[in-house]
């Protein structure tokens, strides 16, 4: 007699984008920290989780983050080119849900990018961008983000014709006044 082992099997192609964690992701804030100030704040967009200071309740806040930050991991190569996430075919992502990551990726900090433009978007600029971190109170990775932004932006439209802010809406997606 041949035993058939029973397997049950789940497979899943839209993704669900929790943009309060995907804040947090672009701040580069850790994931323990981000399960603490849900759990203190109260507040998470995962309404079947009643947040309390249970610990199993934490635990499934904290595996929620985990999986967020590896969604946004994973789709971040094709956030940075916009074109590429509005046709690839890995992940099914609603157009208004593709806006807003790239919008939230591109946005910029007054303060960070003050530091940052007016000087050579270069290695060594980017070597630099510790005393730019500490000198706004933001994390590295976010001040290599907004950097890298910068340049990439710059890199892809600089022998472009054209209007720049034309030429930055239709290559990066962005909304006007980002884009502006």
């Amino acid at each position: 007699m041949e035993i058939i082992p029973d397997v049950d099997v789940f497979v899943g192609n839209n993704i669900h984008v929790d943009f309060e964690i995907y804040h947090y992701w672009l701040r580069n804030i850790g994931a323990d920290e981000v399960t603490d100030l849900l759990v203190s704040s109260g507040a998470s967009n995962i309404s079947h989780i009643e947040i309390n200071n249970d610990d199993f309740e934490k635990s499934l806040l904290y595996s929620h983050v985990l999986d967020q930050y590896r969604l946004f991991s994973m789709v971040e190569p094709m956030v940075q080119v916009p074109t590429v996430l509005c046709t690839q075919l890995t992940y099914q992502i609603s157009h208004k849900i593709q806006e807003s990551l790239v919008s939230n990726y591109y946005e910029l900090d007054d303060q960070v990018v003050r530091e940052i433009l007016g000087k050579k978007l270069s290695k060594g600029t980017r070597r630099d961008l510790d005393e730019v971190a500490a000198k706004t109170h933001k994390r590295l990775r976010f001040c290599h983000r907004q950097f890298d932004n910068c340049k990439r932006i710059f890199k892809t439209l600089e022998d472009w014709p054209g209007s720049l802010l034309d030429n930055i809406q239709t290559k990066f997606l962005l909304p006007q006044e980002l884009a502006w």
